[in-house]
This record gives C-alpha cells, sequence and structure tokens, in this order.
C-alpha cells in the first residue's frame, strides 16, 4: 500500500475561514476555525457589537466542520492512496 503524507491536514482545519452572523445587523463575519476555538468572544466587523463564540449552536458548527473537512480527508487519502497503487502497477 502506498503512504500518503496526511500531516498538513490539521494546520489546514485550523486555518479553515468559518461564517456566522452578526445577531444586531445581521452581518456575515469570518474568522479562523482555529481562532474562534480558543476565544469565547468577537466583534462584529460591521458594527462593532459582541458576538459570542461559545454557543452550543456555533460549538456544533465547529465539530460539525471539522469532522466534515476530516473526513473528506480521509477519503481523498484513500482515493490517492488506491489510485498509486494502481499506477505502480
Amino acid at each position: 500500500m502506498v503512504s500518503i503524507d496526511t500531516s498538513g491536514i490539521d494546520e489546514l482545519i485550523e486555518a479553515r475561514p468559518m461564517e456566522f452572523e452578526c445577531h444586531s445587523c445581521h452581518e456575515t463575519n469570518s474568522r479562523a476555525l482555529g481562532w474562534m476555538r480558543k476565544r469565547h468572544e468577537t466583534h462584529c466587523d460591521s458594527c462593532g457589537e459582541l458576538i459570542v463564540l461559545g454557543t452550543a449552536d456555533l460549538r456544533a458548527q465547529m465539530r460539525n466542520t471539522e469532522r466534515l473537512l476530516r473526513a473528506l480527508s480521509e477519503q481523498l487519502t484513500q482515493q490517492l492512496s488506491h489510485s498509486r497503487a494502481n499506477w505502480a502497477r
């Protein structure tokens, strides 16, 4: 079986932008997933209103995004590994 280097997936997931809406002005804000995970609040880029990042909905969205990205990475790794094994024949 052919080995695929997946060491950079954690960094890609941490850097993945996540969007969330300001409850005050309804503008969409974006922050890196890793940045959001380490903080409990931020301010809206448009109106400056405080946005709480520790809500159950946002935390669930962060976990789901990470889970989906890891699953996609695993699928791509398997696909590439299978393709490389076929090329080696």
